[in-house]
């Protein structure tokens, strides 16, 4: 076999590697940022949930603070609408358990 033979087939063998690892590389880099993409959803979702659960909570608290007259006056005005009801609830946007 001539050495140009075997040069050219040496570099074609060497191009098919590179493209299979190519090929691999970007296979695994798609599945990771696939699972990027799930994780930051979830982290999301989660987040929202804790959001809701310290929402609830707060007008809870608020709720009780006003029953209590331990709820300064600002925020009973913020929790008291124009009729003169007092509704952490609506205000917080939560509903009652």
């Amino acid at each position: 076999m001539s050495k140009v033979l075997r040069a050219s087939r040496c570099h074609f063998s060497a191009k098919s590697k590179q493209h299979d690892i190519g090929a691999s590389s970007m296979s695994e880099l798609d599945d990771l940022l696939r699972q990027k993409a799930e994780i930051e959803a979830r982290i999301f979702e989660v987040r929202m949930q804790e959001i809701d659960r310290l929402r609830l909570e707060f007008a809870e608290l608020a709720y009780k603070l006003r029953e209590l007259n331990g709820l300064p006056k600002p925020l009973v005005d913020v929790f008291t609408d124009k009729a003169g009801t007092f509704n952490s609830y609506r205000v917080m946007s939560v509903k009652k358990p």
